[in-house]
């Protein structure tokens, strides 16, 4: 029955960008100014803007793509400016095959960002590297932003985004966001922050996300999130903007892979999650708050994590054919401590804001945890067929919650001691 409330609405296969147009090819000059010049004149005249193969070119102001242009070449592009370095506010735009690196610095509030009514933008075998926020640090370091309203099919495939850190102010909340992708308000001051209007659509697919995170004086800010979708206006709370991620690999991420906050309509399919770091533990492979629709579809998440995926609040959701695979229990005197909590976890213990209502959890193996599933406060919710292979407890109930359905659950294979750290 639970399923029944969790639709996924049909869209169209972004488009493919019209290349029928005037061509023109870019010759790197080593001078950012003129490269800078060049560029944005050939974006003005041309339909397709070629960048030459091996080359480097460095932009050192904005660049604004405003007519149907595809941007492409296997070449590099370094930022040389703090700014925006590309804005897009055109449809049909694609840029293909570029890396564009950041120079050990960061570009605020983003390298390159897509304004609404940028309808099948597409980024592709692309790569976004080497963005630093350098001691200072920014509010929100996402390199690649998509506004949540008013861009429908666009595509970000098979590309890849690595090596992003930002300076944490040493508070839990405070400086630190960081991450590699921005689904959520793009305004500027021609652009003002205003109610979505027409929910964005589209999905990342068969890209790697690897080494982001944030650095910190005080060593207790390590906030970030890969790919974070979320909207700024209460108004807009749980607007099913879609976002489907699928095939992508996640490596060395702090603090989760995917972050979805007072939004809907997010879909994670077939993705694979790991963090070798040791100097801390991924809090979370993927995780909500407010949200409506949130699915997690033929997943993996291994390695030095705490929890699987994290439920906090909002529903219906759906996780379905998740493999939890966290570090081997350490020895803690003549027991062994685990490492992991929970495979997935709804709602907080004790926190109203943190209430998880109707979940379907099915077909979920851990190999090691406190407990497989962790209802901290939570109200229908159905699980089956749940596997602890080492562990405490298999499914973990508040005591007054409502309309719980469990088939299929298992005491642990190996029974352990409760010695772990809480």
């Amino acid at each position: 029955m639970l399923l029944a409330l969790i639709s996924w609405p049909a869209h169209p296969l972004p488009a493919v960008a019209d290349e029928s147009g005037a061509h023109e090819t870019i010759q790197p000059s080593g001078d950012a100014d003129t490269d800078t010049a060049n560029l944005i004149a050939a974006v003005s005249r041309s339909n397709v803007v070629k960048l030459v193969d091996g080359a480097t070119y460095t932009i050192n102001s904005t660049v604004a793509i405003r007519n149907p242009t595809v941007l492409c070449g296997k070449a590099t592009v370094i930022s040389g400016t703090r700014r925006e370095l590309i804005q897009v506010v055109s449809a049909d735009v694609a840029i293909r095959g570029i890396t564009f690196d950041g120079n050990g610095k960061s570009n605020y509030p983003g390298m390159i960002r897509v304004y609404k009514g940028s309808h099948r933008f597409a980024f592709s075998d692309g790569v976004i590297q080497n963005v630093h926020s350098g001691k200072k640090g920014v509010g929100n370091l996402y390199p690649l932003w998509i506004s949540v309203d008013g861009v429908n099919d666009w595509l970000v495939r098979s590309s890849r985004f690595q090596d992003i850190s930002n300076h944490g102010d040493g508070k839990p909340i405070g400086k630190g966001f960081v991450g590699a992708f921005r689904y959520g308000d793009v305004v500027n001051d021609t652009n003002p922050l205003t109610p979505v209007t027409i929910p964005s659509n589209g999905r990342i697919t068969g890209c790697t996300f690897r080494d982001i995170f944030t650095v910190t004086d005080k060593l207790n800010d390590i906030d970030a999130d890969a790919i974070r979708a979320s909207v700024s206006m209460p108004s807009d709370a749980d607007v099913d903007v879609v976002l489907r991620i699928e095939d992508c690999a996640f490596e060395d991420v702090q603090k989760s892979a995917v972050k979805a906050a007072h939004i809907g309509g997010v879909v994670i399919d077939n993705c694979i999650v790991t963090n070798r770091r040791t100097d801390f533990p991924m809090s979370f492979g993927f995780r909500t708050n407010t949200t409506t629709g949130f699915r997690v579809h033929h997943c993996e998440i291994r390695g030095n994590v705490l929890r699987g995926v994290y439920l906090g609040n909002g529903g219906p959701c759906i996780v379905s054919d998740l493999i939890f695979r966290p570090n081997d229990p350490v020895k803690v005197g003549d027991s062994q401590g685990l490492v992991a909590d929970s495979a997935v976890q709804l709602g907080a213990r004790n926190n109203p804001a943190r209430f998880v209502k109707r979940a379907v959890i099915h077909d979920v193996y851990v190999s090691n945890a406190r407990r497989g599933i962790y209802g901290a406060n939570c109200d229908w919710i159905n699980v089956s067929n749940i596997t602890l292979a080492k562990g405490v407890e298999t499914v973990t109930m508040p005591t007054a919650a409502k309309r719980i359905e469990l088939s299929n659950t298992p005491s642990p294979f190996e029974p352990l001691a409760d010695t772990s750290p809480r």
